[in-house]
C-alpha cells in the first residue's frame, strides 16, 4: 500500500474540500490544476471528500444494478469506467473513491500521438474531471449556482461571457483580451455563477498552438493530450465579476457580432451543453436522490440569460480585427 498525500481546497467560502490520493503524480496534477482554491487550514470539516487510488483495490459490492456499469443502494452509486470505479455517497461530507486501474494510464494509441507524457496527464484529466469536477458541480448545484460551458474574462466588474462547443475559439478570444487589453481570466472552460455574479474557477487554461501562436508574448505551457495547458498568474485573474455581455461563438471568415433572443440563446446553451455532455446531469450523479430536476437547471439558466445583452459572435482568423470588433461592443 502506497503513502497517502492530503491537500485541502476551499471554494470561494461555500465549500470545503479534503483530496486525498496515493499517486504522488496524480496529486501534484491536481495542485496545479486548482492552485487557486489551495488552503492549508484543517480546522474545518469537508462538505465534500476525494479520494483517489491507483494502488488498492476497490471491495464494494452491491446488489441494484441501473445499466451494466451502474449499480446503486439507497444513497449510494458506483460507476464503472474504462479502467477506472468511482463510489460516491451522499452523506456529510459527500464522499467519492475512484479506484483507477493500470490499464487505464496504458494508451498505446495516444502515446504514440501525443507522447507519453502529454497522453499520461491527459488520463489524469479523464479521472480528475469524473471523481472531483463533477461531485464539485453537483454541490454547486444544490446551492443554486449554474454551471456553463465557456470562458469568461472581467475589466472594472464587469465580466464577459464567451459560450460555444469545443474548438470555436473562446480560450483564443479569453487569453487575447487578457493579454493584449488587461483583461483578467474568470474562467476557461467551467464558468459557475450564482445570483446573476461570476465567481472565479480558473483551473489549468487548455490552448492550442493557434491560441498561443496568436499571443503577444510567449507562455509557458504544458501538452496535455491534445492540448497546451498553462497556468495563469494571480495578478491576472479576476476573484467574480457582474456579468456585462454574453456572446455564442461561432468560426468564420470575416468577425460579424449581432444581438439574438432569448429563445435562440437558450436553444444554443442547450445544445451545446448536451453535446458536450460533460456536467452532472450528464453523469453518473443524475441518479442520486437530491439532484436538481432538469426543469430546475433550466429555469436558472433562463433566469440568468434574460438579464443579459446576449450576441452571436462570429471570430476570424484575424485577431486584430477580432478584438477591434470586440471591444466596440464592450462597455
Amino acid at each position: 500500500m502506497k503513502p497517502e498525500k492530503c491537500q485541502w481546497y476551499k471554494f470561494h467560502n461555500e465549500l470545503n474540500i479534503r483530496f486525498i490520493t496515493d499517486n504522488p503524480d496524480f496529486y501534484n496534477f491536481v495542485n496545479q490544476n486548482l492552485s487557486f482554491f489551495k488552503t492549508e487550514s484543517e480546522d474545518y470539516q469537508p462538505d465534500l471528500e476525494v479520494k483517489v487510488y491507483f494502488y488498492q483495490k476497490n471491495n464494494f459490492s452491491f446488489q441494484k444494478k441501473l445499466a451494466h456499469n451502474l449499480f446503486f443502494d439507497d444513497n449510494q452509486i458506483l460507476y464503472s469506467g474504462r479502467g477506472f470505479k468511482i463510489y460516491a455517497q451522499e452523506d456529510k461530507p459527500f464522499r467519492v473513491i475512484a479506484y483507477v486501474g493500470n490499464d487505464f494510464l496504458r494508451d498505446i494509441f495516444n502515446f504514440f500521438r501525443f507522447g507519453r507524457k502529454a497522453a499520461k496527464k491527459g488520463k489524469y484529466f479523464k479521472v480528475m474531471r469524473n471523481s472531483f469536477h463533477l461531485p464539485l458541480f453537483y454541490l454547486l448545484e444544490l446551492k443554486g449556482y449554474i454551471i456553463l460551458h465557456g470562458s469568461a474574462v472581467a475589466r472594472n466588474n464587469k465580466a464577459y461571457l464567451f459560450l460555444g462547443a469545443n474548438y470555436v475559439g473562446k480560450t483564443t478570444i479569453a487569453l487575447n483580451l487578457i493579454y493584449r487589453h488587461n483583461f483578467k481570466l474568470l474562467g476557461d472552460n467551467f464558468l459557475i455563477i450564482k445570483n446573476n455574479k461570476l465567481y472565479a474557477f480558473p483551473n489549468r487554461v487548455g490552448a492550442t498552438s493557434f491560441t498561443l501562436n496568436s499571443l503577444p508574448v510567449k507562455i509557458k505551457s504544458q501538452l496535455v493530450s491534445e492540448k497546451y495547458h498553462l497556468n495563469l498568474p494571480l495578478k491576472k485573474i479576476a476573484l467574480s465579476a457582474y456579468p456585462a455581455k454574453v456572446f455564442f461563438l461561432q468560426l468564420g471568415p470575416e468577425p460579424e457580432i449581432k444581438k439574438i433572443e432569448l429563445g435562440t440563446a437558450l436553444k444554443r446553451l442547450n445544445a451545446t451543453h448536451n453535446y458536450l455532455g460533460e456536467f452532472p446531469e450528464h453523469s453518473y450523479l443524475a441518479f442520486l436522490h437530491q439532484f436538481p430536476s432538469i426543469d430546475d437547471i433550466q429555469t436558472r439558466y433562463t433566469d440568468f440569460l434574460k438579464n443579459q445583452e446576449i450576441f452571436l459572435f462570429q471570430s476570424s482568423p484575424d485577431m486584430d480585427k477580432n478584438m477591434k470588433l470586440l471591444l466596440e461592443k464592450f462597455d
